[in-house]
């Protein structure tokens, strides 16, 4: 059977599939957080800040991800989530990050993306943001131009310095 021979129900059908799997390696544990993402979101969240998910992946995969790696209370450390079923367009569009930035309520100059991937980088960059990338084992082969930093993980990263320079950078705002 090719893919011009599926059906829309086939293929929602292998999707729920990909998502029961996914599921089960997440609550496995084997699928952890990249180093580093942890401790930086619960420091941003202890200094106030507003932290927001802008993903196309779908809202169920985020939310076994976020309750097997965070906890049950981990959505609560986020303001907004906007998922690959929120938006007309996945990214490299800026769709989901414009949709994160209206519900925050922030202009997308005080904003700061962390991003995997060239498709993302390209999607915050369209939608006024700043990006970190951290490439993964799936990316670090693409180009990040334009990206604000580079870094292999986030293990070592601390948000204070970078948001000091971020803030004193030429056309940043304050």
């Amino acid at each position: 059977m090719s893919a011009d021979e599926l059906s829309d129900a086939d293929i929602a059908k292998l999707h729920r599939g990909k998502n029961a799997h996914y599921a089960e390696i997440v609550r496995a544990g084997q699928c952890p957080l990249r180093p580093g993402v942890e401790r930086l979101v619960r420091r941003a969240h202890a200094r106030g800040l507003k932290l927001a998910i802008s993903t196309t992946s779908s809202r169920v995969n985020i939310g076994e991800l976020i309750e097997a790696t965070l906890g049950r209370d981990g959505f609560g450390l986020f303001e907004a989530v906007v998922a690959g079923e929120d938006v007309l367009a996945k990214k490299p569009a800026p769709d989901a990050y414009l949709r994160v930035v209206e519900l925050l309520a922030l202009p997308p100059a005080e904003c700061l993306a962390f991003e995997d991937s060239r498709n993302g980088l390209l999607s915050a960059q369209a939608a006024g943001l700043e990006a970190i990338v951290t490439p993964s084992l799936y990316t670090s082969h693409e180009r990040f131009d334009g990206a604000a930093m580079v870094l292999p993980d986030l293990s070592g990263f601390e948000l204070p310095a970078y948001v000091f320079a971020f803030e004193a950078a030429p056309g940043a705002s304050s």
